[in-house]
C-alpha cells in the first residue's frame, strides 16, 4: 500500500513538474504571458508556473471526478477541431507547403460524420454539465480572446520583419 502510493505521488509530481516546465517553455516562446517563465534563482525551476498550476488544482478538487471529466473532454474535443479546421485551412490556402504524409481525397468525406459526433460531444458537454459549464464557460471566454491576442501580435511581428 505505501508503494503504490509513493508510486502514484511519484507520477503526479513527475507530471507537475513536467507541465510547469512545459508552461515556462510557452512563455518563453511569447504564447503564454511572460511571468510564467520565471525562475527560483539557484534551482532554475518554474516557480510561477507552479504555483500557477497548483492553483488550478485546488480549484479542480471541489468539483466532482465526472464533471472534470467533462472539462477535460470539453477542451479535447475543442483541440481536435482547431485540428480538423487547420487542416482543411491550410490545405485550401497554402497547397505548396510540404507535409510529412498525403490524405487521399477518398478519405476526406470521413471528416463528416467524425465532425457531426465531435460537435455532439461539445454540445453535451457544454450544455448538459451543470457547474463544470460555467467552467467551461469562463475558461472558453478568457482564453479565445487572448490565443487571438497571440496570434495577431505575431502576425504584426512578421509584417514589421521582426
Amino acid at each position: 500500500l505505501v508503494a503504490s502510493a509513493v508510486g502514484n505521488a511519484g507520477m503526479y509530481l513527475s507530471e507537475f513538474v513536467e507541465d510547469a516546465y512545459l508552461l515556462q517553455g510557452a512563455a518563453e516562446a511569447g504564447i503564454a504571458p511572460i511571468f510564467f517563465a520565471k525562475q527560483m534563482p539557484f534551482t532554475k525551476s518554474p516557480y510561477v508556473a507552479g504555483v500557477f498550476q497548483f492553483a488550478i488544482i485546488s480549484v479542480m478538487v471541489v468539483f466532482d471526478f465526472s464533471e472534470i471529466l467533462v472539462f477535460d473532454n470539453f477542451f479535447t474535443g475543442m483541440a481536435v477541431l482547431l485540428q480538423f479546421v487547420s487542416f482543411f485551412v491550410l490545405r485550401w490556402r497554402r497547397p505548396d507547403l510540404p507535409r510529412p504524409f498525403v490524405v487521399p481525397c477518398l478519405a476526406l468525406p470521413l471528416f463528416l460524420p467524425a465532425v457531426g459526433i465531435l460537435c455532439f460531444m461539445l454540445f453535451h458537454c457544454f450544455v448538459k454539465a451543470g457547474k463544470a459549464s460555467l467552467v467551461t464557460a469562463v475558461a472558453f471566454a478568457l482564453g479565445t480572446p487572448y490565443g487571438c491576442w497571440v496570434i495577431r501580435r505575431e502576425q504584426l511581428r512578421k509584417a514589421s520583419g521582426g
